[in-house]
């Protein structure tokens, strides 16, 4: 009889396997639909949330922010779905009327449908922030930075706070999403060639 390999011995770990793994993180972890609604929360995100789990599945990410930053949070969500990832410090409004900072790391898309999040606590920025550092807030959707309360971009906070004189270049990751882009092109097009003129 042919012993499995490792390949397949993988692929028979059972999704109460994974479902163990993540209830018993000490950090916590959020699956939320690609509409920000929560699917599932782990203990230790529900006692960041301070609430039952309950009371968190079946809300969405905007049930858990002030009303005046619900637009702004949802530019944020649609950035983090297009971008696939997010890190950086997120404010949650706790049972008792008071706001929470929170840690995340968050990737989107690890299954299709399916975004999840890890948190853990962090300190309100600015008790955190010291004299000899600063928290530098980036638009999610522009990437732009903000300096002295105006709106910048990168080369020019580069400049206007550094001195430092910016080129461009493109990562290997730009390379790859460009690549896969004129794949996708040049697949779309084969699939529907250009209706020619005898046709018409």
């Amino acid at each position: 009889m042919q012993t499995p390999d490792k390949d397949s011995r993988s692929s028979v770990i059972s999704a109460d396997a994974y479902k163990a793994l993540i209830t018993n993180l000490e950090m916590g972890v959020l699956i939320a639909s690609d509409e920000a609604v929560y699917l599932d929360a782990n203990d230790a995100a529900c006692e960041l949330y301070g609430r039952e789990r309950a009371e968190i599945v079946g809300r969405t990410l905007y049930d858990f922010v002030g009303a005046d930053r619900r637009g702004e949070v949802a530019i944020q969500w649609a950035a983090f779905l297009r971008d696939g990832h997010q890190d950086g410090m997120f404010p949650i409004s706790a049972p008792d009327g008071s706001t929470r900072w929170l840690a995340f790391h968050a990737q989107a898309h690890f299954a299709p449908g399916l975004n999840v999040s890890f948190l853990t606590p962090a300190t309100e920025p600015a008790a955190e922030v010291s004299t000899s550092e600063e928290l530098v807030t980036v638009c999610a959707w522009t990437k732009d930075l903000r300096l002295k309360g105006k709106w910048v971009t990168l080369e020019n906070y580069l400049a206007l706070k550094d001195g430092v004189v910016v080129t461009h270049g493109v990562s290997p990751r730009a390379f790859a999403a460009f690549n896969q882009s004129l794949d996708a092109r040049s697949s779309a097009s084969r699939s529907h060639p250009p209706r020619s003129a005898a046709a018409e």
